[in-house]
Formats: structure tokens, sequence, C-alpha cells
């Protein structure tokens, strides 16, 4: 029986058999007409792979998308990020409990039920990201999104409940921030154009370096020791380490004018609102009219990290405020620019010229040797 056939149009061997009701045609490398058996021994192990996966195929259970995500939940988030499961609770609220519950809902609210084997995920891929173009995602929000997706099937992949899907990311190149060059014009044109409900938010985040989801949530029970101190537990964030600081007078003014007994939370919202929620659109009304671009919420706390460590602080001080788990996530912060380094090495210079000032003696005229003088 011949698997291959060779195509003088082509000039090469061409694999030529029947399998699952479909006829496969490959090209093959070999080019010469001489080259038959090694052709034809392509073909035997081209079949022989189709054969052997499209069994395993047939032996592999079905994995709905659900049961893959469960898994990925009990593996990924179960050290401490994450709730247990209550026995009446929906698994849809309780993703709504977990970290990166909105991304983790919207694939589970995508595929459900469906078996992760039958669906095409090129398709899918394209699918979800004109959905989430169109609601102005930019291409950061959008590969990121794209990676958890990407780390869900891997997971499917290790535990050899589906193949190996390769989910491509969108390219991006970064532009120049159009914004102002000093974090006083930066900090002024903002808060000047800011709606009244969020100057004291935006003003506890430049001072805190509070996340914008704990800022949101942020209770008075968060302000302890007679409201002199901010802590927040590790559980309540994701850098897992507690966060406590002490807040300076101006903080504790600020709180004390925000605070209201009758609320559980302490910044209100628009038009007194329980809680802020979610303020994308006053944000983005504001930057608009600073003339800002390129500048999120979350910049506000690389910007403390960054003015802290040109002032001297520690990376351990940085830590600690910030809450972060690893010393690695903070050592962002502690690279220095061209100016700062040029200043170095200047003053480098005048040390070192010192230096060898000390180190060589100056130089001391010979004496002139007193011979002795005679009187006439």
């Amino acid at each position: 029986m011949k698997l291959v056939e060779y195509r003088a149009d082509r000039n090469k061997y061409f694999t030529n058999f029947r399998f699952n009701g479909k006829r496969v045609k490959q090209a093959t490398k070999y080019t010469s007409k001489d080259d038959y058996e090694a052709a034809h021994a392509f073909a035997v192990n081209l079949r022989y792979d189709l054969e052997r996966g499209y069994a395993n195929n047939k032996l592999r259970k079905r994995i709905s998308f659900k049961s893959l995500l469960e898994g990925y939940i009990s593996e990924k988030y179960s050290k401490g990020t994450a709730r247990n499961k209550k026995l009446d609770e929906t698994f849809e609220d309780y993703l709504k409990s977990i970290e990166t519950s909105n991304r983790l809902l919207e694939f589970y609210k995508s595929f459900k039920t469906r078996d992760i084997n039958k669906i095409d995920w090129k398709d899918e891929r394209g699918i979800l990201v004109r959905k989430w173009k169109s609601r102005g995602n930019i291409p950061t929000t959008v590969n990121r999104k794209l990676a958890l997706l990407q780390s869900i099937l891997n997971y499917g992949k290790d535990q050899d409940f589906c193949d190996p899907v390769d989910i491509k990311m969108l390219p991006y190149t970064r532009t120049e921030k159009a914004n102002p060059k000093t974090e006083e014009e930066l900090f002024t044109q903002l808060y000047k154009h800011l709606p009244p409900h969020l100057k004291d938010p935006f003003e506890f985040s430049w001072r805190t370096g509070v996340r914008q989801g704990n800022l949101v949530k942020l209770t008075r029970h968060h302000i302890i020791m007679g409201g002199t101190t901010l802590f927040i537990k590790g559980d309540e964030q994701k850098g897992v380490r507690d966060i406590k600081q002490p807040l300076s007078k101006d903080m504790r003014k600020l709180l004390k004018r925000n605070i209201d007994v009758n609320s559980k939370y302490v910044f209100k919202g628009y038009r007194g609102k329980e809680s802020l929620g979610k303020f994308k659109k006053a944000w983005a009304t504001a930057k608009k009219k600073a003339g800002i671009t390129d500048f999120r919420w979350h910049d506000i706390r690389h910007s403390l990290g960054y003015d802290m460590n040109a002032k001297g602080y520690t990376l351990i001080d940085i830590r600690d405020k910030f809450g972060h788990s690893d010393i690695r996530m903070t050592e962002r912060y502690s690279r220095t620019n061209m100016e700062t380094q040029a200043r170095e090495a200047n003053s480098r210079d005048d040390d070192i010229s010192r230096f060898k000032e000390l180190a060589v003696p100056p130089t001391v005229p010979p004496r002139k040797s007193k011979s002795a003088t005679l009187t006439p």
C-alpha cells in the first residue's frame, strides 16, 4: 500500500492516506524520487502518531471547563489567599470571593460545562480579544487576561486533562509618557480636576501607597491604636504580608472627617453612596481635564516607592510599607537614573583625586649643606 506520492510540480513527496474519514496530504522534506523509502517511513510514523493521539483522546474522559477551573483554584488559590467554599455556596459566588475573581468568573461564564478538548482555543481567543478591546481594555490588560487563561490550560496539560495549548499574546510597544515631569505638577493638576468625593482618597493613596482595592474596602476597623495606625491583614491584599503604617497628623485629620459611625466604609462614593465602588469614569475625566495620559491609579503607589528610595529609605522600609511578600518586588524602586549616576561619578572623581594627594607625599627640596665660612 502506497502511503506517499511524488508530485513533479512541487518536486517533493507528499503523504497520501486516509485517517478517520479524511485524506491526509502533508509535504515531506524529501525532494528526490530515490528517497521513496525515507518518505514512506515518514508517512508510517505520521499515521502511527495520529492513531496514537486519536486513541488517547478516545480514552481521555470528558473534562468540563468548570472541573478544570475547580482543580486550578484548589492548587493555586488554596494557600491562604482564598477562603474555603461553603456547602450551600454556588460556584459563581465562590469565584467572586477569591483573587482575580472578575477574570476567572468571566472565563467560567464563557465556557462553563463545555468539554475543554472540543473547544477551538484559537477561535475563542479571537472572540475574547475582540470583546475586551470593545470594552476599551489596553493591550497590557488583554495580555494579563490571556496569561491567566494560559495558566489554567497549562494546569490541564500537566494533569493530562487536555493537549498543550498555546495562547498567543498581543504585540505591544510602550509609548513615551506625556505626563508632567515633576511629581508636584502631577499631583496638583490631578487634585485640581478630581471630583470632591475622590480628593481625600487620592491624597490618602498618595501618602500611604494603599492599593485601589484596599482603598475602596477600607473600614474604620483598619484604623487601630486610637486612629494613629493603619493595619491591613495580609490575606486582605496581594502581598500576604501585613501592612502596619503609622499615620501622620494630616492623615488622622483626613480620616476623622471621613469616618462615619453609621457607614461601614471610610470613604463614601458619589453623592453619598456607602462606598467608592468603581470610579474609572471619574478618574478618566479628571486625567483628560488635566491633560495627563498613561497614568493609572496604581501608579500613585509606584510614585511613592520611587520617592521613598530617592529620599534615602531602605528597601526594607519600602517593603514593609507596601506589604510586599518578596523583596524582589521592591527592588524595582532601587533603579537610579542617568543624572544620579553622573553625579555619583563626578563625586567619585573628586574623592579619588583627594586620596591620591594623601597617598603621595609632597616633594621636599633638598637641604643646602652648611659649609664653614672663613673670615679674612
